[in-house]
């Protein structure tokens, strides 16, 4: 299915908020909207990576305000938690699976995954999400686990991007200055006005 990319919210620029967010909210947002270098993961991963983010999440990746490939690199560098169910750190499960998925694709079309037509990226992500793989690519770490660590890593970060915040009408954090407006159709005044 295919996303409108549509918004009820096209006038509405959360960053206008700015100066009513704390020090530390600004600092945190200004590092994750100035961050752009990547460290974890080499250039083929990267290739991989940056081909796979719009597939996940295709409605959301228009028109983004952070560099969602380096906010997950620095994620990854700062994960210590397991994948769920599992003794394998996420951060393996990661770059594992990455392998698996490079070793698969150039085993079936003799090609990076970034030189696929969108029509067979999207049906290789199908097949990972059924936990469908080349048994001897997929030894360690399980296709549908790399598909789940993956998109719940990402998800965060997709989440965190301020045009997106615009797109749906999120003021934002609320501290210090609270929300006031709780009943049916009332608003606070700095909150996002519903386009007509």
């Amino acid at each position: 299915m295919v996303h409108p990319k549509r918004t009820y919210y096209p006038d509405y620029d959360v960053l206008s908020e700015w100066d009513e967010w704390d020090p530390t909210t600004q600092a945190v947002l200004k590092e994750r909207l100035s961050r752009n270098e990547t460290h974890l993961f080499n250039e083929d991963e990267k290739d991989v990576l940056l081909s796979l983010i719009p597939i996940l999440f295709p409605s959301h990746l228009g028109d983004v305000s952070i560099d969602v490939l380096a906010n997950f690199d620095q994620r990854c560098q700062r994960m210590n938690g397991y994948a769920k169910g599992t003794s394998v750190k996420k951060v393996d499960v990661i770059k594992t699976g990455l392998t698996s998925l490079m070793s698969q694709i150039f085993d079936q079309y003799q090609e990076p995954f970034s030189c696929l037509s969108e029509e067979i990226q999207k049906e290789f992500v199908q097949d990972l999400k059924s936990n469908v793989g080349y048994k001897n690519c997929w030894q360690s770490v399980s296709p549908l686990l790399f598909f789940k660590t993956v998109t719940e890593e990402i998800l965060p970060i997709v989440y965190s991007d301020p045009s997106l915040w615009s797109k749906i009408g999120y003021g934002g954090p609320s501290y210090p200055r609270g929300y006031y407006a709780f009943g049916p159709n009332q608003f606070d005044k700095w909150e996002a006005k519903i386009h007509e």
